[in-house]
């Protein structure tokens, strides 16, 4: 039994020794090409700078011009799938003209359907 684990160990320390002398044979970066590498990831805005960019966003080139652009954004709009401001989930109401009842006429129906459970207590 002891033959069995000296054996392991041996070999576990050979594999791990084999795989540090591999990694030991390619060669370390100088600090100069470290350094032009920093520079082109900045040049390329590939570093992030705290937690709010990661990961970088990779500039991309469009292949679209601008007129293309505005003319699919006017078409989209057009079918109703962009949403515009910043909660479109309410439904749509016709503009009307100026209100007809008097303020003593709202209380007074708030007050109504307050006492009969509908809506929330509140004093005017």
């Amino acid at each position: 039994m002891k033959a069995l684990a000296s054996a392991l160990m041996i070999s576990a320390t050979l594999i791990a020794g084999a795989a540090q002398a591999a990694s030991l044979n390619d060669a370390p970066k100088t600090r100069a090409q470290v350094v032009a590498e920093l520079q082109q990831a900045r040049a390329q805005g590939q570093l992030s700078s705290g937690e709010l960019d990661y990961p970088p966003a990779i500039a991309q080139a469009s292949t679209k011009s601008r007129a293309q652009v505005q003319q699919e954004l006017a078409a989209a709009q057009a079918a109703g799938q962009i949403q515009v401001g910043e909660d479109t989930s309410y439904p749509v109401i016709a503009a009307s003209g100026p209100s007809t009842v008097t303020r003593a006429q709202v209380e007074a129906e708030y007050t109504q359907l307050a006492a009969s459970g509908q809506l929330p207590q509140v004093a005017f």
